[in-house]
């Protein structure tokens, strides 16, 4: 099913219906999974292509408003962090920077703020402390080397 919503989704893109594939559709046809086979099961009986576009529609209409909340979500909580940063003085840059980053890398490690921000191994372990301090980051290994840092409030926008 997975592939179906994929495939879609694709198509769309394709034809330029829209502009980046956004519409995950295999959540909904997976959540409504006997609907799913039964709508295509009617197709391919009795040819009923009119029921499937029904369906469809009905998931392409829920798909898009869960969507469009998400995205409020997130542009609410991109707000609310710009504001806690900004009172990190001379350091603000490189948070923004690293801030920004995370909205597509959710998930890092030091070495990978040293790549974003072009910055030394002790700058890099200095912003990733002040984001921890700051409740933005979270670090997941409780090791003392080779630690894992998540976004972990952005992430749960997307497992709601």
């Amino acid at each position: 099913m997975d592939k179906t919503g994929l495939l879609i989704t694709l198509y769309l893109v394709s034809k330029k219906l829209l502009f980046r594939p956004s519409l995950y559709l295999s959540a909904f046809f997976e959540a409504n999974r006997p609907l799913y086979y039964d709508n295509l099961t009617r197709v391919r009986t009795k040819n009923d292509l009119t029921q499937w576009l029904k369906f469809f529609l009905v998931g392409a209409i829920q798909t898009a408003g869960s969507s469009v909340a998400t995205f409020r979500q997130i542009t609410t909580l991109k707000q609310r962090l710009e504001t806690r940063i900004a009172g990190l003085g001379r350091k603000q840059s490189n948070a923004e920077k690293l801030l920004y980053h995370l909205f597509s890398q959710p998930v890092v490690t030091a070495q990978d703020v040293e790549a974003v921000l072009q910055s030394s191994a002790p700058t890099a372990h200095a912003i990733l402390k002040d984001f921890s301090a700051l409740g933005i980051l979270q670090e997941r290994t409780g090791y003392q080397r080779n630690r894992v840092f998540s976004f972990q409030e952005y992430i749960a926008l997307f497992e709601e």
